[in-house]
């Protein structure tokens, strides 16, 4: 016969694992909503990549963006 702990067989293990697979779960998606919100990592756009929105959004003109982009690289 089986006394003691051992006739619950592993369920000691997935009581103890569920909980902290949990606590992971729900640190990971709170990191990963936390992105590019001023949260867990900077969301800081280099000087090129504000130039070529500029241009796309028609800011400016194809010569302003060559001549900014040109200035840019030096």
């Amino acid at each position: 016969m089986h006394y003691g702990y051992g006739g619950l067989g592993g369920w000691w293990f997935f009581m103890f694992l569920v909980p902290i697979v949990f606590v992971i779960i729900i640190a990971y998606a709170a990191y990963k909503m936390g992105e590019g919100k001023n949260g867990f990592q900077s969301s800081a756009k280099s000087a090129e990549d504000i130039l070529a929105e500029r241009f796309a959004k028609g800011e400016i003109s194809e010569d302003e963006y060559i001549k900014m982009k040109a200035a840019l690289k030096k």
